[in-house]
């Protein structure tokens, strides 16, 4: 795996966005075939399941996050979805994939997909931010305000600082 990882991380450094999500992909399928036994450096077991193998793909979905390009959503999206083929409940995923449709404008595609990353972990606060801000956008204001109260109640300080903020904003 951490070949593969490698060559990920040097197309992204080379901005070779379509061979990267093809990489992606292709472990993502591998990961699957393979019950996510994965070999590391000096031929270690990973030894960390599929929770391992996801963690590491959420830097990649990062990265072409973290570009601010907005032709890459699709290819951010694709390889949510993907993972999402075989690993249906896992809330990164459900959020990664949410976060395209909330930067496209389609927030009642982000809502169908942040109810159910909600149903799986009810305290997650980047998904209860998540749905609060996407119904704050559709204009359900008393939506918004439920999941931002819960994002306090659950919230770090850090999170509390954000929710007042938008709390706020909302009032206005």
């Amino acid at each position: 795996l951490d070949l593969r990882w490698g060559k990920v991380w040097v197309l992204g450094q080379m901005s070779r966005w379509d061979v990267f999500e093809e990489t992606i992909i292709q472990a993502i399928e591998r990961s699957a075939e393979n019950n996510n036994e994965w070999i590391w450096l000096n031929n270690e077991q990973l030894g960390e399941g599929s929770q391992g193998f996801i963690a590491g793909l959420q830097d990649y979905q990062m990265q072409l996050l973290n570009t601010y390009e907005d032709s890459l959503l699709k290819r951010m999206r694709n390889i949510g979805n993907t993972v999402l083929e075989y690993y249906p409940e896992n809330v990164e995923n459900l959020t990664n994939v949410a976060i395209t449709h909330i930067l496209t404008g389609e927030f009642e595609e982000a809502v169908s997909l942040l109810d159910k990353a909600i149903a799986l972990r009810p305290k997650d606060t980047i998904v209860l931010c998540n749905l609060a801000q996407c119904h704050r956008d559709l204009g359900n204001t008393e939506e918004a305000l439920a999941y931002y109260n819960k994002a306090m109640e659950y919230g770090d300080a850090e999170t509390r600082a954000f929710v007042t903020e938008e709390l706020e904003l909302l009032k206005k």
